[in-house]
C-alpha cells in the first residue's frame, strides 16, 4: 500500500498537504483494469498528462511557463488511477425515447442522425456543402422538445459560424413534426429559394 507523505511538520503549505480521507487509488484497484506496457497517454489536458510507457507510468505536470516536469511511478498506479476515474464517471446520456435516431439525409445531403451536442442536448442534422461559396449549410433542430428549426451556415475551411439563414418555429414539439419541416427547408435549399443568402455568407479571404 502506498503511504502518504507526511506532512506533520511541515514547510509544505497546507493546500498541498494530502486530506485525512484522501484515497489512496492502489486500494482501489479494478483487477480487470490492465494496461499495455506503451499504452501511451490515457488522461490529460494542458497541464496534466498521464500515461504509460515502457511498463511504466508517468505523470507530466506543465506549469503556466510551460516548463514541463515528468515524474514516473509504477504502472500498477495509474491502472488504479483509471479504474477510480471510470468508477466515478457518470453515464453517458442517451437519446430521447420515442424517436427514429438515424434518418436517411436527401440526396446531396449528409446526416440524419440524432447525436449529443454537449451538456445532455440531442440536435438532429443534416448538412450540404457549397464549395463554390466554401460555405456548409446546416439544418438542425433540438431533438428533445423542438421548438423549431433552423438553417445555419458554416466556413467550410474551419467550420467557424457564419450565420443563421431562416428559421422556422413549430407548434406541435415533437420530432415527427421537427423532421417533416426540417425536409420543408432542405427542399426551398434545394430549389434555390436561399440560393442569395448562401451566397452572402461566402467567408472574406
Amino acid at each position: 500500500m502506498t503511504e502518504q507523505p507526511d506532512t506533520s511538520d511541515s514547510n509544505v503549505p497546507e493546500s498541498f498537504a494530502p486530506p485525512a480521507d484522501r484515497r489512496i487509488l492502489s486500494d482501489t484497484a479494478d483487477p480487470d483494469v490492465s494496461l499495455e506496457d506503451d499504452a501511451g497517454l490515457i488522461f490529460g489536458d494542458s497541464r496534466l498528462q498521464i500515461g504509460v510507457s515502457d511498463g511504466e507510468g508517468e505523470i507530466t505536470l506543465t506549469t503556466i511557463d510551460e516548463n514541463a516536469y515528468t515524474f514516473t511511478v509504477p504502472k500498477t498506479e495509474i491502472e488504479a488511477f483509471l479504474a477510480a476515474r471510470n468508477e466515478d464517471t457518470p453515464p453517458l446520456p442517451t437519446p430521447p425515447e420515442d424517436i427514429e435516431e438515424d434518418v436517411e439525409p436527401p440526396t446531396d445531403w449528409d446526416g440524419g442522425h440524432v447525436r449529443h451536442t454537449g451538456g445532455g442536448i440531442f440536435c438532429r442534422e443534416f448538412s450540404r456543402e457549397y464549395p463554390d461559396h466554401d460555405v456548409r449549410v446546416e439544418v438542425a433542430y433540438n431533438a428533445d422538445t423542438p421548438n423549431g428549426v433552423s438553417i445555419g451556415a458554416y466556413a467550410l475551411e474551419d467550420n467557424a459560424w457564419l450565420g443563421e439563414i431562416d428559421h422556422e418555429t413549430i407548434d406541435e414539439h415533437t420530432d415527427r413534426n421537427a423532421l417533416s419541416t426540417a425536409r420543408d427547408l432542405i427542399q426551398r435549399v434545394n430549389t434555390g429559394v436561399y440560393d442569395d443568402e448562401i451566397a452572402a455568407m461566402t467567408p472574406e479571404t
